[in-house]
């Protein structure tokens, strides 16, 4: 039985998500970041760098919300979470590094700046500088999804729950996120929101796509 520890609203949906998809079953345990229950020693002894999620396998404990991704692909074949041919598989990790390189980050600077700077003047920099690269965000996904229905392109994938993710973050940031301002990143959520294990993963943190 593997065991899946998430925050609600965390990039750790995206892998939720995927564990959802794959049909293994798994055991949930909630550790919310909002209320620092990551930095608690319990918590500590599964994942020593205190952040979410992280996925006990067995006798072992692995992190960071790509390789779990793509260890449920690898152990999952069929529930094919990526796809074969070899531009869309090379489009789907593209999108999955470039979500834990450039889009979490950027909301990292936003929300936790202390990360980034010692002092609260140099903090208040940090988050100044990331609301332009937040933006910037939107518009690359906007823009990728105004011209494809899916991260990897016509086939869905690991790579497509940090989507969700990000739509959620960026109105979460105070950013203006609608049919008007980002119309194929909307429809985009709303088709995928059908998705039984979007469904049942967004049931599960309760949370919603939308504002």
């Amino acid at each position: 039985m593997l065991k899946f520890f998430y925050s609600p609203g965390a990039c750790s949906f995206a892998s939720h998500v995927a564990l959802i998809e794959s049909g293994a079953p798994f055991e949930l345990s909630k550790v919310p970041v909002a209320d620092k229950s990551n930095k608690r020693p319990d918590y500590l002894a599964v994942n020593p760098r205190g952040f979410i999620p992280a996925l006990a396998v067995d006798d072992w404990i692995m992190t960071e919300n790509g390789a779990i991704m793509l260890y449920l692909a690898q152990r999952y074949p069929a529930a094919r979470l990526l796809p074969s041919e070899p531009a869309a598989l090379a489009k789907a990790l593209e999108w999955l590094f470039w979500q834990s390189s450039t889009a979490h980050p950027a909301f990292a600077h936003l929300w936790r700046p202390e990360r980034f700077a010692d002092t609260a003047e140099e903090q208040e920099m940090v988050k100044k500088a990331a609301v332009s690269r937040v933006q910037a965000v939107g518009r690359e996904v906007e823009a990728w999804l105004s011209r494809n229905d899916y991260a990897a392109g016509s086939v869905f994938s690991i790579a497509d729950g940090m989507f969700l993710v990000l739509y959620r973050w960026l109105w979460r940031a105070g950013e203006t996120v609608n049919e008007q301002t980002h119309p194929a990143w909307t429809r985009y959520a709303l088709r995928l929101r059908e998705r039984p294990a979007v469904q049942q993963a967004l049931a599960a943190e309760q949370i919603s796509l939308f504002p």
